[in-house]
């Protein structure tokens, strides 16, 4: 493995909400990064295999991601768009020695409930 950990950030802006509602997000951006060789997902913010639905900052943290042959999907998704049916974001991806794979698109981002990015982006490690 690497000693330069692989790092995603995604960050967005959520629309304004009651003091006292019962939860703090009206759209719940979600993050993961899936090692494509073993199938494993990593989930943002620590959590085993749940979404974050408190933060609108939400990162994936791999420690010590293989030195060859390590390619990666990165998916942004969302369950919940209460306030319009689209929704703004930014994505920080950094570690040693990766590139984003050509031929993906960003269409229709947030456009449905549970959107999707067609083909999801793959980072593969040079």
């Amino acid at each position: 493995s690497t000693t330069e950990p692989l790092k995603a950030t995604l960050v967005w802006y959520d629309p304004p909400n009651s003091v006292a509602a019962s939860t703090q997000l009206l759209h719940d951006l979600d993050l993961t990064i899936t090692d494509i060789s073993t199938g494993t997902t990593y989930y943002s913010n620590g959590n085993s295999a749940a979404s974050d639905e408190l933060n609108p900052t939400e990162k994936v943290w791999i420690e010590s991601p293989p030195t060859e042959g390590g390619d990666y999907l990165v998916n942004v998704s969302s369950s919940v768009l209460t306030e319009s049916s689209t929704q703004a974001f930014s994505l920080v991806i950094s570690g040693a020695g990766y590139y984003i794979a050509d031929g993906y698109r960003w269409d229709d981002i947030f456009t449905t409930s549970a959107p999707t990015i067609t083909p999801a982006p793959t980072l593969t490690q040079v």
